[in-house]
């Protein structure tokens, strides 16, 4: 069942009714479900005990495949939707050398700072949010290690 809540009226939009076509999984923030014919975007949850269970449940993390592995995508997501993880907002794009060197300021500085962001800006790269249980952990193990020798040997 389901119920929904006008927030910025706060008052009771839906009375609690059967929504067969909502699963559990697709109840999370930002997710868009068809409620009695309504196409409805969840913005937030009702009430404290409702967001404290749900909100763990889901998890969303930033995915950017690098220049050098977009000919292997099939592949990559192919381990992705295989670990349970859901790919949405998916873009490619080629990023500028300021855009680069924005998102990457945290390693400004290091020695390899500069050839990251020519790497990063020598060809386009895909983004993603992947959605789903511990999809940060679980993203970061099927990453592997963070040099790419010691991952080959793996």
């Amino acid at each position: 069942t389901c119920e929904m809540v006008d927030i910025k009226n706060r008052r009771l939009f839906l009375k609690r009714s059967k929504c067969p076509n909502i699963q559990l999984t697709d109840l999370f923030l930002g997710a868009v479900v068809n409620v009695h014919s309504r196409q409805l975007t969840i913005s937030d949850f009702g009430d404290d005990f409702t967001r404290l269970k749900l909100q763990s449940k889901k998890e969303h993390t930033l995915g950017i495949i690098k220049p050098n592995c977009v000919s292997k995508l099939g592949e990559i997501f192919d381990h992705v939707l295989l670990e349970g993880l859901s790919i949405c907002n998916l873009r490619m794009i080629t990023l500028t050398t300021k855009e680069a060197s924005k998102f990457y300021e945290e390693h400004q500085g290091k020695p390899f700072f500069h050839d990251l962001v020519v790497f990063m800006t020598e060809g386009p790269i895909i983004v993603f949010e992947l959605i789903g249980e511990k999809a940060i952990s679980r993203w970061r193990e099927l990453l592997g290690p963070t040099d790419s020798t010691l991952a080959r040997q793996d």
